[in-house]
């Protein structure tokens, strides 16, 4: 799963079931892109579904993952990251490092498409205050 296509289309039908509950899951890849899981981490309703970092990161170790990329889906249809989701992407990709994993992506899936954090101009950084798009 080397390629954002590889795995935008490995998740799309994911979340296909039920369009209308938000679900959360992850891939966890070895050294060589090579997917080695794949774990819903939680479900919720229309509007939410809890990011559970420790859950992320003991699936992560459970497998010995390399790499991890994190996707949930957006029932409403916007394809636009709220805060919570910049706010998680930021916890996690720190967690991430101090547990030698990259973090390759943040995906956001909806019946109309995908927004792809690491490859749309979004990154999160650390400032005063917390977590910033820029």
């Amino acid at each position: 799963l080397a390629k954002r296509k590889d795995y935008i289309d490995y998740l799309k039908p994911l979340y296909l079931d039920d369009p209308k509950v938000e679900k959360i899951y992850i891939l966890c890849l070895d050294s060589n892109d090579k997917l080695i899981a794949c774990r819903k981490i939680n479900e919720g309703d229309f509007t939410t579904a809890l990011f559970d970092v420790r859950k992320i990161a003991a699936a992560v170790l459970e497998v010995n993952a390399k790499k991890l990329i994190l996707s949930h889906n957006h029932p409403n249809g916007s394809l636009e990251p709220s805060e919570d989701d910049c706010k998680v992407t930021a916890k996690l990709r720190e967690l991430l490092t101090l547990i030698k994993v990259k973090f390759v992506d943040h995906v956001i899936i909806t019946d109309t498409g995908y927004f792809s954090m690491s490859g749309s101009g979004y990154y999160v950084h650390h400032i005063i205050g917390g977590p910033q798009l820029i």
